[in-house]
């Protein structure tokens, strides 16, 4: 499904492309109109505006495909909680735990995507790292059955995710009232959640129906937004996800498997090659470097940068997705045996490092890196763009 508006969004811009590039970007005091660093390259095989529009158009057919995943979720989930207590329910579980999976893949794509009304609606379905240790919270919701009164961390796919994939309240949280483990009111609170994201996705969908970054706030300052939401990857999927948290990071640290982003569903790598799949789209729309932030660098004379980007990236999710065994098992035996030497060679991994899944696994992050230097750096320098503060202060 595409946007009304991008289509006519593209097809004017074409039109400006082929009348010699249209200008474009901000008015001046004087009424002037003047081209900003994105608009000023504008020509015949480059337009500024429909490169807005393209990426606009990557975001709203990943809202449009979580909403339809959002809705197979909430049958699936139905189809279990009906199988309760039936020789259909390990059946029902397993296909609404897929459908899990597969609605949470396409978020991990969003998360990359967090401009406009995805970020503002980005806590309602997915509030992480607010999220993590938050089960305890999640029980008494689930006893009392009033979760009107939840706030976003006992929300969304990770509320879904507990129901699903656990069965009981874990031991850690001594105090779980008896009616926690009851599976039908856990299944309650699960319908109650995916309820309350099929209505946000509802509102979300309208919002950006309306939504028009190519024009406004178009130019330079659409391309900077946009850009920003790229940083998702240097600061949570390679600090938050890997580096910060799950990975050790001096002689004296250790693995981390109780840092990991969901601690039911086994698909945190899954969830990374997403985030990097996001960044992809929003590199290419779909059309390798004559689209996305790609078109933006070959117009600007840095094709090879382009092409070294994407190579950069596609390396990064070949390896999250090439891994041998699930992130959980590789860090949970690392983390086992840490007489071994992994921890010394997890901290000297480079990005072709190789020969084991700890190597394999603490190779993905300098793969991820490879990508990140190049967005916080050339990048950045070559398309006048300014790199986000919590970005700018972090030494790696």
């Amino acid at each position: 499904m595409m946007k009304k508006s991008a289509l006519t969004l593209m097809s004017s811009a074409l039109v400006l492309a082929a009348c010699g590039g249209g200008g474009g970007g901000g008015s001046s005091s004087d009424g002037n109109t003047s081209a900003d660093a994105c608009t000023a390259l504008n020509s015949d095989s480059f337009n500024c505006t429909q490169m807005l529009a393209e990426l606009d158009q990557v975001q709203y057919q990943a809202t449009e495909q979580f909403s339809t995943q959002l809705a197979n979720l909430q049958q699936q989930t139905d189809a279990y909680c009906a199988a309760i207590g039936s020789q259909q329910q390990a059946t029902a579980r397993m296909a609404a735990q897929q459908s899990w999976q597969q609605t949470m893949l396409t978020w991990q794509q969003l998360e990359v995507m967090q401009f406009g009304p995805v970020e503002e609606y980005r806590n309602a379905f997915y509030s992480w790292p607010l999220s993590v240790n938050k089960t305890c919270n999640m029980d008494g919701v689930i006893a009392s059955g009033n979760f009107a009164a939840t706030t976003p961390q006992v929300r969304g796919l990770p509320a879904v995710e507990y129901v699903l994939f656990a069965d009981a309240p874990l031991a850690s949280c001594s105090d779980a009232p008896a009616e926690a483990s009851d599976a039908t009111k856990r299944c309650e609170f699960a319908q109650a959640a995916i309820e309350s994201m099929r209505t946000n996705v509802a509102n979300l969908s309208f919002d950006l129906s309306s939504y028009d970054p190519a024009n406004s706030p178009g130019g330079q300052a659409a391309a900077q937004q946009i850009f920003d939401a790229m940083f998702y990857v240097y600061n949570q999927t390679k600090g938050e996800k890997l580096q910060k948290t799950v990975l050790p990071q001096n002689a004296n640290d250790v693995f981390k498997p109780e840092k990991l982003e969901m601690a039911f569903a086994d698909i945190n790598a899954e969830a990374v090659a997403a985030n990097l799949e996001g960044a992809k789209a929003l590199m290419t729309a779909g059309k390798g470097n004559n689209g996305g932030f790609a078109s933006y660098l070959v117009a600007a004379g840095q094709a090879d940068l382009a092409n070294s980007m994407l190579t950069s990236l596609q390396v990064a999710i070949d390896g999250a997705k090439g891994l041998d065994a699930s992130m959980r098992d590789i860090v949970t035996t690392a983390a086992a045996d840490n007489s071994d030497g992994d921890v010394a060679s997890c901290i000297n991994a480079t990005a072709t490092a190789s020969g084991s899944n700890v190597l394999e696994l603490c190779a993905l992050d300098a793969k991820i890196k490879n990508f990140s230097d190049d967005l916080k750096g050339q990048m950045a320098l070559n398309l006048g763009l300014n790199v986000p503060r919590d970005a700018e202060a972090d030494g790696d």
